[in-house]
């Protein structure tokens, strides 16, 4: 079953001292647990609010042209937001004339087009409601009517002493749909503990879902579309149901942009976050097609150049193209300085890795350090990249502020190529770009660390350089 799924985010809180202030990920992580999930019974009634930008930076940046949220990764934060009871706050940054990049705009408008055909029809439209208990038999003012006349407020209810109950949804024909949304009269708090979602397959009932925490609004996105003609829903809580809506949805085929890794070795893998129907991809500079190669497995890109992929439906019809520019391939890279274990972390193209120099025992100040990385071959570099942890939500301990790079085409005779202090790198732990001031031929790379933001070690998710033909 999948993760997002089984998320919880209740509306409640039970805050103590400086609740609201953000949290140490590797001291707080009950508070984190908190912040993220709420608490069942709380005292007080805080909605969570999912705050983030439409690009990688909250301010504008010129390097951040490219970084737009696609149309699907923005309805897959609609969901993980708005789909648990969330708020949906989305910063828009502008540029230095007060307006909008048209990639901007662009990314908006096809997120507007994909909310209207997710949601435009609604699929429970003309279903029989088969409640297993109705309040007083009252359904006049407590019927399942209520769950499909767009009124936020009216509602389905339970006797006081039915807290566990299901609804029978029978659909006039079969029908495909994965998302199922639930809301309850949030006037009345939020009253349900869980639900299940059973769909009738091969003439049984079969569990495909559950759910916690749904108060002002619960999508259930399923890991497959379901073609059915009934489902059932099963509610437990506490105390009687209040249940004020509830709706099924098909979501169009989905186009997201994929994603493209390379590893050391310049194997090349292509993933989605979402069963797609198939992935072209190109590497010779050219836009993909529905006739250009279908990606089935990882395949060896070891060289300078682009490669391109989007996601294709089976009427031809393409979604956006992602493209990656990758420069020299690390397979024959090596770190000489640092001599320690997981140094090779910082080369191996992976950002979820890290290196890091942490020792429990040294409880001193921190200390200058250097790593130094031996490329293979003689190369001329133009910019210097480090890319901080991404290991943690604005995890700072080690990440490097203020440095100094070297480079060297024997290893002994050094030159400094660039010398600064990473700007809102506490803010914006992104891959840094250190521009050089001209093309240096060489096969040595010093990098100096004379500070860093928090403790008294450095850590390192990668390093890399940008080359010149």
């Amino acid at each position: 079953m999948p993760e997002d799924i089984k998320k919880t985010c209740w509306a409640t809180l039970f805050p103590e001292g400086n609740w609201n202030m953000r949290p140490r990920p590797n001291s707080d992580g009950e508070r984190i647990k908190m912040l993220n999930e709420g608490q069942r019974h709380g005292k007080y009634w805080i909605p969570a609010e999912c705050d983030f930008s439409l690009k990688r930076r909250f301010a504008y940046h010129t390097t951040d042209s490219l970084t737009t949220k696609s149309p699907q990764k923005l309805f897959d934060i609609y969901l993980a937001s708005v789909g648990l009871g969330q708020g949906f706050d989305m910063c828009l940054p502008l540029t230095p004339k007060g307006v909008m990049e048209w990639r901007d705009v662009k990314s908006l408008e096809g997120f507007a087009e994909l909310m209207n055909k997710t949601f435009s029809k609604n699929f429970i439209k003309g279903a029989r409601l088969v409640p297993s208990n109705v309040r007083g038999n009252i359904t006049r003012h407590y019927g399942t009517a209520k769950l499909t006349d767009n009124d936020r407020y009216s509602y389905w209810a339970t006797d006081d002493t039915v807290t566990n109950a299901s609804l029978m949804i029978e659909l006039p024909k079969k029908q495909v749909f994965n998302l199922i949304k639930v809301r309850e009269n949030i006037k009345l708090g939020q009253r349900i503990d869980s639900m299940k979602v059973d769909a009738w397959v091969d003439g049984g009932w079969k569990e495909i879902a559950e759910a916690t925490s749904i108060g002002a609004c619960r999508i259930i996105r399923l890991e497959n579309d379901l073609n059915t003609d009934r489902i059932r829903l099963r509610f437990f809580a506490p105390v009687a149901l209040a249940v004020s809506e509830v709706s099924l949805f098909k979501e169009p085929d989905n186009l997201e942009a994929p994603k493209i890794y390379r590893k050391k070795d310049g194997m090349v893998s292509i993933r989605t976050d979402r069963p797609v129907i198939s992935i072209r991809y190109t590497t010779d500079g050219t836009e993909p097609s529905f006739t250009s190669n279908e990606y089935k497995e990882p395949f060896l890109f070891d060289k300078q150049g682009v490669v391109r992929a989007a996601v294709f439906t089976s009427d031809k019809k393409s979604g956006e193209i992602t493209s990656v520019i990758f420069d020299q391939c690390k397979k024959n890279w090596k770190i000489i300085s640092p001599v320690k274990s997981g140094v090779d972390n910082m080369i191996d193209d992976n950002v979820e890795s890290y290196f890091h120099t942490y020792d429990a025992g040294n409880k001193k100040e921190f200390v200058p350090d250097e790593v130094i990385v031996d490329m293979g071959t003689t190369i001329p570099v133009s910019e210097i990249i480090y890319t901080p942890r991404q290991d943690m939500y604005r995890n700072v301990d080690g990440v490097i502020e203020n440095y100094e790079i070297y480079l060297s085409e024997d290893g002994l005779k050094w030159e400094m190529a660039s010398k600064g202090v990473f700007q809102n790198i506490r803010q914006t732990l992104v891959p840094q770009e250190i521009k050089l001031n001209k093309v240096y031929r060489s096969r040595y790379l010093k990098f100096v660390v004379n500070g860093v933001l928090e403790k008294n070690f450095i850590s390192v998710a990668e390093i890399g350089v940008r080359t010149v033909d």
